[in-house]
């Protein structure tokens, strides 16, 4: 059975569901790429780190999703709360990049959810340019 949250619609009021979300959070000045393979790294390393976890998201939702911070200074702060709030995650870091930190995962829960309810997808700045030619 799945497990799933129930949120409400602040347009409509009616309930929404809201399945366990395996959270992977880049860097928005990275290029497309870059924020693609470093989400993936992410959320792979998340899953050999937290097997149990990984096991319990995949057989109950494997719902994943890729959002972005501006910086990796944002994306600092972000490990910094996952920290604070004792959030399992997991940081990439890219050694072809001097070792910068490029993608943090963080574990299926409603914390997670709300910590990072207001960031945007990933690669979202480029849909649009895409759609506005």
């Amino acid at each position: 059975m799945k497990r799933q949250l129930l949120m409400s619609d602040a347009r409509s009021r009616a309930p929404i569901k809201i399945h366990p979300t395996l959270i992977a959070i880049t860097r928005r000045e990275l290029s497309p790429g870059y924020q693609a393979v470093q989400s993936a790294h992410a959320a792979i390393d998340f899953q050999h780190q937290h097997p149990t976890i990984a096991r319990e998201w995949n057989k109950n939702s494997n719902y994943l999703i890729f959002l972005s911070v501006e910086n990796e200074q944002e994306l600092k702060k972000f490990i910094q709360k996952f920290q604070i709030y004792d959030i399992n995650h997991t940081v990439f870091i890219e050694p072809d990049l001097d070792n910068q930190i490029t993608a943090v995962c963080a574990e299926p829960s409603e914390r997670t959810l709300k910590l990072c309810s207001h960031l945007p997808l990933a690669l979202g700045e480029f849909n649009e340019s895409l759609t506005q030619r």
